[in-house]
């Protein structure tokens, strides 16, 4: 009976002793990702570290272009992304070692019976482990929520789906008048489970709803046939709206492709499109210091990225000959070469 015990004791102090170990390891792991950057390397998603060391292809394609909007889970412990299976766009979910590569399953919403097109593209997370989707268009328009399991959280009806905060969603929703569509800015909590629209107008063109990492804004483009393109920034009440920047004075390009807030919700940076010769620009969320940081090197449909400590910005550029990754200091300085490959990089999330 004594030997039983003693073994007992042995069994038990030997798991909390390597369960305590391999907790520490994982810790340990994740800890490596913190600052690291995703992105598209000609015919995969590579992941790097900020001095351009530790480059790894964690998921790869053998069609050149197969991959879209490749973005860090919030502890950066997976990567949502989009993947083309036989030609269709679906969600894929990659470990950030790339030990386990998933294809997600497509969602269904059971409640309306809206089996989810096979196109399906993935926009982004929300919470720890949301991943936001998007599929169809205009009036058969879905965005949702799914979790790393495929399990459907939410379906609703509208498209562009971004994180606002931890249990939020800031989405478009389609609003149709006399003589046109337009589209609403919408709210949706996961938790109370309500919707509120924002803003209610009629034919006007909102784009691009991105959320604060403090849950408190959204900032926003859009365009009406009266107005030329301009980037403004609101609050949950959907009142206290600011103009931050307009084309017609403060920036050029044809088309907003980025806005993110940086990682203390205090700033933007948002990129409109102007080809190869675009320029990204930072500017507070009370519009004050509209600055252009990259010298018109930026590529339009590149992305760029905040870094974790708000510092930096990783971005998208081919002025040496190909689309390769930089990396500038908010303030426009300190501009250096990220990546050295012979295919073209793009598309970073920091």
């Amino acid at each position: 009976m004594r030997r039983y015990i003693l073994v007992l004791i042995a069994f038990l102090f030997y798991n909390f002793l390597f369960s305590g170990c391999e907790t520490g390891q994982r810790k340990t792991s994740l800890e490596v990702f913190q600052d690291k950057i995703v992105f598209f390397c000609g015919d995969g998603i590579c992941t790097v570290d900020p001095d351009g060391s530790d480059l790894k292809k964690v998921s790869s394609s053998k069609r050149k272009g197969a991959y879209l909007n490749s973005s860090w889970s919030s502890d950066k412990g997976m990567i949502g992304a989009t993947v083309f299976v036989r030609k269709m766009p679906q969600i894929l979910l990659i470990a950030s070692d790339g030990s386990r590569v998933d294809t997600l399953g497509l969602p269904v919403e059971k409640e309306e019976k809206v089996v989810v097109k096979k196109s399906v593209y993935f926009r982004g997370w929300v919470g720890e482990d949301g991943l936001l989707f998007s599929t169809g268009a205009f009036e058969d328009a879905r965005a949702g929520v799914i979790d790393t399991t495929g399990e459907v959280k939410k379906i609703l009806r509208g498209s562009y789906p971004k994180g606002l905060g931890q249990h939020k969603i800031a989405y478009l929703g389609y609003s149709y008048a006399k003589g046109g569509m337009g589209t609403d800015i919408m709210i949706f909590d996961l938790e109370a489970g309500k919707n509120l629209n924002l803003t209610g107008d009629k034919k006007i063109q909102y784009f691009l709803p991105t959320g604060s990492p403090d849950g408190e804004k959204i900032a926003f483009a859009f365009a009406s046939r009266e107005r030329a393109e301009e980037l403004w920034i609101i609050n949950l009440e959907g009142k206290e709206r600011k103009l931050l920047a307009t084309k017609e004075k403060d920036y050029e390009g044809m088309q907003m492709r980025t806005i993110e807030f940086s990682p203390d919700s205090k700033r933007l940076l948002f990129l409109p499109d102007n080809g190869a010769q675009s320029e990204v620009y930072v500017v507070n969320t009370d519009g004050t210091g509209l600055k252009g940081i990259t010298g018109g090197i930026a590529h339009g449909r590149g992305g760029a990225s905040w870094s974790p400590d708000g510092k930096r910005i990783v971005f998208t550029s081919s002025k040496d000959g190909n689309e390769e990754l930089y990396i500038i200091n908010a303030d426009g300085t300190g501009l250096f070469r990220l990546t050295q490959n012979e295919t073209g990089d793009c598309c970073p999330d920091w």
